[in-house]
């Protein structure tokens, strides 16, 4: 779980009907008023997945899959390590199922937040 503020932000929301990301690009201070998620091991790699809700300075909200590029203002971060078998997701099925424009988001610690 996170809160805090970002200067800049990208997300993507699932559009159902054509089975793709779109991506949303937020080029202007926000505050995140929730994010989680989860880490887990895809593929033999680590993957943060992630969901954000920022606040705009209009008063709106916009949520979706935290992707690349953010640059955070500030962020206080809040994680629970569970004892236990190992978090693995598989993606490969799901992807080959009904999404085959779908790629995959996952992305590492260090490129989901540059620090200003």
């Amino acid at each position: 779980m996170a809160i805090g503020a970002v200067k800049t932000a990208r997300i993507a929301v699932y559009n159902q009907e054509k089975q793709i990301y779109d991506e949303l690009i937020f080029n202007e201070p926000a505050e995140i008023v929730s994010c989680t998620g989860n880490v887990s091991q895809v593929d033999n790699d680590i993957s943060i997945h992630a969901h954000i809700t920022l606040g705009l300075m209009d008063g709106t909200t916009k949520g979706g899959y935290l992707t690349e590029g953010a640059v955070v203002f500030a962020c206080e971060l809040f994680g629970i390590a569970l004892d236990g078998e190992q978090l693995k997701r598989y993606t490969t099925l799901l992807l080959a199922s009904n999404c085959g424009s779908c790629k995959q988001l996952g992305v590492s610690m260090e490129k989901l937040f540059q620090r200003a």
